[in-house]
């Protein structure tokens, strides 16, 4: 296996078979996209690419980890990813098929669209720390304390009270 840093695999001088890459994605690997809101990120990408006269069938493995806020408590969370994606790439458009790529002969493949896209959908849209076994939430408890001071507990104006009463009957 290669180890590289850019995930780009240079696809002509490969002979048809089977080749195995490794990438490792680190905070810049995002901010390049725009994204800067992992505190830290370390993820391990294995590509198996088979090559074969008219396609390439590529296999995306991501395995690693990422630090970002709560959204509940904005203290430190750290979510793993484990991720994985396969698609096809032809050297010749033809129909208009799912999960393809279509690509020149003397060009090389750039997986970081993929690898970005891959990554960031496999996440929770909602990041917070996990419920314990008792469903007690095991976010930051002075955190959790600020904000209860700042919740709203006002009353229901009796005009939407009484629609809500018309729609229960």
């Amino acid at each position: 296996m290669n180890a590289m840093t850019k995930p780009v695999i240079h696809h002509s001088a490969l002979d048809f078979g089977l080749h195995e890459f490794e990438f490792h994605l680190s905070n810049d690997f995002f901010r390049d996209f725009g994204y800067d809101d992992f505190l830290d990120c370390s993820i391990d990408v294995a590509v198996t690419l088979q090559k074969e006269e008219t396609l390439m069938t590529v296999t995306m493995n991501c395995n690693g980890s990422v630090v970002t806020q709560c959204d509940r408590c904005l203290s430190d969370l750290q979510l793993n990813v484990n991720a994985t994606d396969t698609f096809i790439a032809k050297f010749e458009e033809s129909e208009d098929e799912e999960n393809i790529m279509y690509i020149s002969d003397d060009e090389s493949i750039d997986l970081s669209q993929s690898l970005y896209d891959l990554i960031i959908m496999s996440l929770p849209v909602r990041k917070v720390h996990p419920d314990d076994e008792n469903g007690n939430s095991t976010c930051a408890p002075e955190q959790l304390k600020f904000l209860e001071q700042y919740e709203k507990h006002d009353a229901i104006d009796p005009r939407w009270e009484a629609l809500k009463n018309l729609k229960e009957e």
